[in-house]
């Protein structure tokens, strides 16, 4: 019985222990990453609050966490609301979890507007109970309107207006770290930094210097590498266009840490160095095959100018 118990410990090991492949892809949900305060009101009456968005566990999920204040009114004390949502994606599907302080748990799907300017939590359907639907719309860089809906049992899809009101962004963090210091760029290829956190201070800074972002992909091992870092060094023009219109953060990729879990956000790479620009929200809109940039024994300078041209945010 002893080895048949200590066979199962040792089974569960070896499963939990497996990478559970793709990492998700939450650049979508990059509008909303972030400490918000708003206003709004409802039913309960006129509310402050904030809420934050972010990524937990490796990016695997992400955490929504709210507070809302309403304040006393005729015939109630003033009370406080606190709830928590994990987001998750299951095969192709993004679900979500939501629990609070008065003991409430629902069930949400989550999609996307045609537009990709809202993301809609509708919860699952049930004959007996209320089905609610919980919309964040974009209105601008830094403000979305939230909106929580209600439908009665029996009728999922007549739904009423219960809370509705603006928030904005105070923060713009995609990481669980509360320290907000000078942005320092990321200049050489390190198998010990945190890439994903790179990412992130990145999309922070371009957000700020609307900038869009490259992520140029390599190591210290990569002859390439050091021949287009050459090309930059021996061409100011060319390095102040890139930084001017860019920021810039080298992603580590060799024996000592191959960064998979960031890196199987992109498409695939065949070779090195390679260049991924992002939108200053953090959106994949390019993947630059370096090999297409070479002329000789290095890189084209006009090649990689139309290429840094092209994408420029200033064009």
């Amino acid at each position: 019985m002893r080895k048949v118990f200590f066979l199962l410990i040792f089974l569960n090991t070896i499963l939990f222990a497996q990478p559970s492949g793709k990492a998700p892809n939450w650049d979508a949900w990059n509008f909303l990453m972030g400490e918000w305060k708003g206003e709004g009101g409802g039913d309960p009456g006129q509310g402050t609050g904030t809420f934050s968005f972010a990524p937990d566990l490796d990016y695997t999920i992400l955490t929504r966490k709210n507070h809302t204040v309403y304040p006393a009114a005729k015939n109630r004390p003033a009370f406080s609301h606190d709830d928590l949502m994990t987001i998750y994606q299951t095969g192709n599907t993004t679900r979500a979890i939501y629990f609070d302080n008065e003991g409430h748990t629902i069930n949400y799907t989550v999609e996307f507007s045609q537009d990709s300017n809202a993301v809609i939590f509708l919860s699952d359907l049930s004959p007996s109970t209320p089905r609610f639907r919980l919309m964040y719309t974009k209105v601008e860089n830094e403000t979305v309107r939230i909106t929580f809906e209600i439908a009665p049992p029996g009728k999922p899809e007549t739904f009423s207006t219960y809370l509705e009101g603006f928030a904005r962004r105070t923060r713009c963090v995609l990481t669980d770290n509360p320290e907000q210091t000078e942005y320092a760029a990321v200049e050489i290829f390190d198998p010990k930094r945190d890439a994903a956190k790179d990412i992130s201070d990145a999309i922070i800074e371009a957000t700020k210097s609307n900038r869009r972002i490259i992520l140029d992909v390599g190591g210290n091992w990569c002859v390439w590498c050091r021949r287009l870092d050459s090309l930059f060094t021996a061409n100011q023009d060319l390095d102040e266009f890139m930084h001017k219109n860019y920021v810039v953060v080298k992603v580590n990729f060799s024996k000592e840490n191959e960064n998979e879990k960031v890196l199987s956000r992109y498409p695939e790479i065949k070779g090195y160095p390679h260049l991924f620009v992002l939108d200053k929200d953090g959106k994949l809109i390019y993947s630059q095959d370096t090999g297409d940039l070479e002329s000789g024994k290095g890189h084209s300078r006009e090649k990689v100018f139309e290429f840094l041209k092209k994408w420029s945010p200033l064009k």
